[in-house]
């Protein structure tokens, strides 16, 4: 996905978007190639939710 936004303007357009739900949450937003990178990276928070992640809501 083509974007002109570094990774942290893309955090506050996204966290903006999700307001205030009344309860703490983490917005993490990756382009495809950036989570693409991060899921084979030994160590990544992504590589770890890629490994031993589960759906709670959605599908694959």
């Amino acid at each position: 996905m083509e974007t002109d936004l570094d990774r942290t303007d893309r955090f506050a357009l996204a966290r903006g978007a999700v307001g205030c739900i009344g309860m703490p949450v983490d917005v993490l937003v990756y382009t495809p190639e950036e989570f693409a990178r991060e899921s084979v990276r030994f160590g990544s928070f992504v590589k770890e939710v890629v490994d031993t992640g589960r759906f709670v809501y959605g599908s694959a």
